[in-house]
């Protein structure tokens, strides 16, 4: 199983703080009732997967595919013949400026996992520990700003023209996560992302939650890394996992 989520990877590169307040000792002030203002619901969309409804929060910034993105996620998902994109999220103001896609998120399940059920622990002990690696090191030091501005490249090894550069990095007690690096041209266009993914189970479904972005350094893949992390843990909580 561990070595299904490596290697398709490679394919779905296709592309509150609270304000604090102070109170006179005396005199009491008189208040009156006011009402209190209502939370905004949470921001969410889902899918159903073999049988089971699967809730994704929606990370903040980011919509589902609509207008011309249905297009480009179907594309997007079309290429991909190993996994089943159940989800594809793009930033609200690309959609809304109709602009090409600059960061974006999608959630895949292996196909050949898809009548796999398995506990988030059954999951972790069959991917096995983070290999050693200098990008596993750096992602995981506190000592990273000092590195920030470093090309990825420096650490994951030579650029090639297409293709993309996959490490293992953590695991958790929600996932298994994965960076890297990817590149490649279409057309006159070329493109050069990071991007990080985490493993997980919802439900006792294998899924995988991919975040892409624009950047190549080790900065820019430990801030999309930060935020596959923040997004799995929402993605449980909000699946009761």
């Amino acid at each position: 199983m561990g070595r299904h989520f490596i290697t398709l990877a490679t394919i779905a590169v296709g592309l509150a703080m609270l304000a604090g307040s102070s109170h006179a000792a005396t005199p009491p002030v008189p208040r009156t009732s006011t009402p209190v203002a209502a939370l905004p619901p949470l921001r969410t969309t889902d899918f159903n997967l073999i049988g089971d409804n699967i809730i994704v929060p929606l990370p903040a910034g980011y919509c589902p595919a609509s207008g011309r993105f249905e297009g480009i996620a179907q594309l997007t998902a079309a290429a991909d013949k190993e996994n089943l994109t159940t989800a594809s999220l793009y930033l609200c103001d690309d959609i809304a400026s109709d602009t090409a896609p600059t960061r974006y998120a999608l959630v895949k399940t292996p196909r050949k996992l898809l009548l796999v059920k398995a506990s988030r622990s059954e999951l972790l002990a069959e991917m096995g520990a983070i290999p050693p690696s200098e990008l596993a090191a750096l992602m995981n030091s506190e000592n990273l700003g000092k590195e920030a501005s470093k090309s990825a490249s420096e650490v994951l090894g030579a650029k090639t023209e297409i293709g993309v550069n996959i490490q293992p990095v953590a695991a958790d007690e929600y996932g298994y996560y994965i960076t890297g690096t990817g590149q490649g041209s279409a057309g006159t266009q070329t493109f050069q992302v990071c991007f990080a993914g985490v493993l997980t189970t919802i439900k006792g479904h294998v899924i995988a939650y991919y975040f892409y972005a624009p950047g190549q350094t080790l900065g820019d893949i430990a801030a999309v890394l930060a935020l596959t992390k923040a997004e799995v843990r929402r993605l449980i909580k909000a699946n009761g996992d």
